[in-house]
């Protein structure tokens, strides 16, 4: 009998932009730390985060980075919902933390080049 383990450690990167007649645009980065492969998505969502729910639960992510936000957000605060329904821990980042340069320690001047 032979018995298969799935490891699975994953992260996610979330990025939910300004809302425009109830729908939102979701862009997703996946890191498998296992694999060590990178996974982007964009996709159209609607105000209650449906489809963002069913890519979260599909990847089986154990943690989800996300941009550090005012207590008043409801974006944010519904975000936290899905995410805690998920059981995917939450960690918050600065928004300049985010930035090319900062990941790949780089000089702020060379960013563009």
């Amino acid at each position: 009998m032979t018995t298969s383990v799935n490891i699975i450690a994953a992260i996610l990167r979330l990025n939910i932009s300004a809302k425009f007649l109830h729908v939102q645009m979701v862009g997703v980065a996946y890191v498998d730390i296992i694999s060590c492969q990178f996974q982007l998505c964009q996709f159209v969502d609607s105000m209650n985060l449906i489809n963002l729910e069913s890519v979260i639960v599909q990847l089986a992510a154990k943690e989800c980075l996300v941009v550090a936000s005012s207590d008043g957000d409801s974006r944010a605060t519904s975000l936290r919902q899905l995410l805690d329904r998920s059981n995917v821990a939450i960690t918050e980042r600065k928004k300049g933390s985010f930035l090319l340069c900062v990941c790949f320690n780089l000089p702020a001047r060379s960013r563009l080049i």
